[in-house]
């Protein structure tokens, strides 16, 4: 109960404040109503305060709150937030206080700890601000009254009948302070206790909704390219992958005897060895920020330059350091793999090229992919079917892009499908 009562106060407080504030304004007016008879009868009992000053304040009070929940139907029809109800809330509020102490004395009133509460209950449902707002309105009522009645232009406490200490020594008179304090206090704790709650239950739901973030992008990055990902969960708009033309470096890899290994191996196992390579792989993959655009067979086509914009340069030589990474990896695996009784070792060809491609999201309006294409790619790839098994073979664009940094022997040119003038092609050697 107390939970479904938590999440009432955050669907309230979460609201426009013209809620907030009819929510106030009946929950104020109902309890000063309901404070009049005991106050009433207390009063004419004490025989310390003026007992039609007394109702005439508590009905005053009502109505005003009334007044006030009436006009919050205003905001209500129009669909706006009614930021100004609060306003009227807090200047009534204030004004009803300051009425009061005025009556009882400013100086010498057992309602000054009203001030104190009075900002902090405003600023709990309304705001900081809203609180420096009504701190600041406090004080200057305070002070106003406060020097009006000691310069005595306003009579010092006129709604008393007798100020004095003793007349006021008596369990009626007590009660007359006591319900308002209470009920003041209670509220005040109330809405305290609340907002402590409901900050905590939304940390609680935060946390749960973070966490649920987390797992979904774990899921998406394990179908989705990352970097594409990131940019989703971000909440990049999808435009931004329309198909455009843009020079990127484009790497593809191909296994060599895997159709040995696979005869060789039960299900099972040829499972777990394509996990693993493709596990270490993908892994390199990332680490030298590539987007992974296919897994195709014992094919992996990864591109970088996109959806994160870098130098030509830049992208041209984290897809080679990402290659020689790659065979390093691959000769481990191998090791390993032998250890484990598998006698066949997997070598790997890989191409890199450099060039314009089309990228973005292909498909339909229900199923995307985001993909690059054109004859640059299909480059990459018949430079890795002429390239030597365990070895990184570029284009001459790639080589123009990282010569300085990496270490290559010339291959002499070739013909490659699709590409009508004849390609110069580099193999890695450090």
């Amino acid at each position: 109960m107390f939970v479904t009562l938590v999440e009432r106060f955050i669907e309230i407080d979460g609201g426009p404040t013209y809620r907030k504030v009819a929510w106030v304004s009946v929950a104020g007016g109902l309890g000063a109503i309901a404070m009049v008879p005991p106050t009433h009868v207390a009063a004419t009992r004490s025989g310390v305060v003026d007992v039609s000053l007394n109702d005439r304040f508590y009905l005053f009070f009502a109505a005003a709150f009334v007044v006030v929940g009436v006009l919050t139907r205003l905001p209500a029809r129009r669909g706006t937030d009614g930021r100004w109800t609060m306003v009227l809330i807090v200047l009534s509020y204030g004004a009803a206080a300051g009425y009061l102490n005025y009556q009882l004395g400013i100086w010498s009133t057992p309602f000054a700890a009203g001030y104190a509460l009075y900002p902090l209950f405003v600023a709990l449902l309304f705001g900081v601000r809203a609180g420096v707002f009504a701190t600041c309105y406090a004080l200057g009522l305070v002070c106003v009254i406060g020097v009006l009645q000691t310069l005595d232009v306003l009579d010092y406490a006129p709604g008393l009948n007798d100020g004095r200490v003793a007349a006021q020594d008596s369990v009626a008179w007590a009660i007359c302070i006591l319900v308002p304090l209470l009920l003041t206090f209670t509220i005040t704790v109330a809405i305290s206790l609340l907002t402590i709650a409901a900050r905590r239950l939304q940390d609680e739901h935060l946390a749960e909704a973070n966490a649920q973030l987390e797992r979904s992008g774990q899921l998406i990055r394990r179908f989705v390219p990352s970097q594409l990902a990131d940019q989703i969960i971000a909440g990049t708009d999808v435009e931004e992958f329309r198909p455009a033309r843009t020079k990127l470096t484009v790497f593809f890899s191909d296994l060599v005897g895997f159709t040995d290994v696979s005869e060789e191996l039960e299900p099972e196992d040829l499972a777990r060895v394509l996990n693993e390579y493709f596990s270490e792989m993908l892994a390199i993959a990332h680490r030298h920020g590539g987007t992974v655009d296919e897994i195709s067979g014992d094919a992996i086509l990864v591109f970088f330059g996109a959806p994160v914009a870098t130098s030509d340069r830049d992208h041209a030589l984290r897809a080679v350091r990402m290659a020689v990474e790659m065979q390093v990896a691959v000769s481990r695996l191998n090791d390993a793999w032998r250890k484990a009784g598998i006698t066949e070792s997997l070598a790997v060809r890989m191409g890199i090229n450099t060039g314009v491609v089309t990228i973005g999201n292909f498909g339909s309006t229900d199923r995307m992919k985001y993909a690059v294409l054109g004859k640059h790619v299909n480059l990459a790839a018949r430079i890795q079917t002429t390239c030597e098994p365990g070895k990184v073979l570029i284009s001459h664009a790639t080589w123009l892009l990282v010569n300085e940094e990496i270490d290559c022997v010339p291959k002499g040119e070739g013909q490659f499908k699709g590409i009508t003038r004849p390609v110069a092609t580099y193999e890695v050697s450090g």
